[in-house]
């Protein structure tokens, strides 16, 4: 079994229509093919916490669809108390309800050139989204992944894993 810590990054490829519109829409112009379309963080060596309909907690292991496949990423970067900040961070928006209009938001601000201008406007944290739920628990240790958190989408994770100090 892999050795995950609080704080990993669990970046998700799907392959389902959903998967692929949410790839669409948070794909700038110029940009290359966009990689992932949900993200989740650890919040222990087993334990993902990650928003769907709501956000849950649940093991990594009972795993994803059969058309889906998964990357965990580790920022070297984190002391192990900035892993506890970031899980405990997480953990607190279980139970949450999804923040599916924060998707239109997206969409829209990709059709507006990237702007970020509703995104700006989506930034209630009461319902979150997948992005969400890890650039908040990482802001609250200061780090970021190249864009502000509300603007964070899946792909600005996954890209600023890869150009930057992380492990797969």
């Amino acid at each position: 079994m892999p050795n995950y810590l609080a704080g990993d990054i669990v970046l998700v490829r799907g392959y389902g229509l959903a998967s692929r519109l949410i790839r669409f829409f948070t794909r700038s112009m110029l940009e290359r093919p966009t990689i992932v379309n949900h993200v989740g963080v650890m919040v222990d060596s087993e334990h993902i916490v990650e928003s769907l309909n709501k956000t849950v907690y649940r093991k990594l292991s009972d795993g994803y669809s059969k058309d889906s496949v998964y990357y965990v990423v580790r920022r070297l970067d984190l002391t192990n108390g900035q892993r506890h900040t970031i899980a405990a961070k997480a953990s607190s928006y279980i139970g949450r309800s999804y923040g599916w209009w924060k998707i239109l938001a997206h969409g829209v601000d990709r059709l507006l050139g990237n702007r970020y201008l509703f995104r700006r406007l989506a930034r209630m944290d009461k319902y979150p989204i997948c992005s969400w739920v890890v650039a908040y628990s990482y802001k609250q240790v200061s780090l970021n992944f190249g864009v502000p958190p509300w603007a964070t989408d899946p792909d600005d994770i996954y890209d600023y894993c890869m150009e930057k100090d992380s492990k797969q």
